[in-house]
């Protein structure tokens, strides 16, 4: 069972280096009394499509050199990215539409649409088309991706999100089915990561994991990072998301350790977060009793000694 850290429910895509490494040294001093294993960094990073170009503003020297701070401090590397996912004002997007998976009349697919929920978990919520897993060329591209991931950056948790992205389309390069396609992508991310490589797929139609991921988020997000410092109405949608991931997480309990390991999704008991005591104990005391993935995503310095105590402790006895 994995367990961590991510980036996501505190910061959002508001993340840059400096954050990054002060977060990991918490939780190197964390981690001597809890079992975290991975540094998760998760969105935010770069341009939805162009992941071989990290953000250099927030990353003026890339990822490379937080990734090796990471490893320095005894921690996994994990990193997010959606690998069928390319926003509008992307590079591929402008030069290679030939990439993109179509509707019937030839035009790329819009599998992501510009809404209230994407602008409320992203500054630059972009429309989003999907990229055709069967094309060659953005095979290759994948192939790169992953490869430069992976070796170069020293990679050995990947977080695949929004896979959903590969299986909206009527027309793909190749004559096959969606679900076809999306395996077919799955297939080639798993082959050039190898076996080492520990992957979690998200926003994924349940069955094309099956076989290929390591582990499967199996409900909602349990937090809007934008939205939780607003007063009343961050509590309101905290609440909502950690009570819908909930039922999603005990629905698909029995998946847990036949097909993969299940995630829940991160648990978020910081004060910021504005969660009712009721949702932080009804959470952590299901994940204690259905087992599943455990990494917190609230910052670390933000936790107090008594929710450490309470809700975080017992869990990472319970994963042992």
């Amino acid at each position: 069972i994995m367990t961590g850290w991510c980036s996501w429910y505190w910061y959002g895509p508001l993340i840059n280096q400096k954050t990054l490494l002060g977060e990991l040294a918490e939780m190197k001093q964390l981690s001597k009394t809890i079992d975290l294993k991975v540094f998760l960094i998760d969105g935010g990073w770069c341009k939805w499509g162009e992941w071989l170009k990290p953000d250099h503003k927030k990353f003026p020297h890339g990822l490379a050199g937080v990734f090796e701070k990471v490893r320095e401090a005894g921690f996994v590397s994990g990193l997010w990215l959606a690998p069928f996912m390319v926003q509008k004002d992307s590079e591929i997007y402008k030069y290679h539409k030939d990439w993109l998976i179509k509707d019937k009349e030839g035009k790329p697919v819009e599998v992501r649409k510009l809404t209230t929920s994407s602008m409320l978990n992203e500054l630059d919520a972009w429309a989003m088309y999907g990229l055709d897993p069967t094309h060659p060329e953005a095979r290759e591209y994948l192939r790169k991706v992953i490869r430069t991931i992976v070796k170069d950056l020293g990679v050995k948790y990947l977080k695949l999100d929004f896979l959903y992205g590969a299986c909206m389309g009527e027309k793909y390069f190749q004559n096959v089915s969606r679900l076809q396609a999306l395996r077919s992508g799955l297939k080639l991310i798993r082959e050039e990561a190898e076996e080492d490589v520990y992957i979690l797929g998200c926003g994924c139609p349940i069955e094309a994991g099956v076989g290929i991921v390591d582990a499967m988020r199996i409900g909602l997000d349990t937090g809007s990072p934008l939205t939780r410092t607003i007063p009343l109405i961050g509590s309101l949608i905290n609440d909502f998301c950690y009570r819908r991931a909930r039922q999603n997480a005990e629905a698909r309990s029995f998946m847990h350790g036949k097909w993969w390991n299940n995630d829940p999704d991160c648990v978020l008991v910081a004060r910021g977060q504005r969660l009712h005591a009721t949702e932080k104990e009804a959470m952590t005391s299901m994940i204690r009793r259905i087992g599943g993935q455990v990494f917190l995503s609230d910052s670390l310095k933000e936790i107090s000694v008594d929710d450490l105590e309470k809700y975080i402790r017992p869990l990472f006895d319970h994963a042992k």
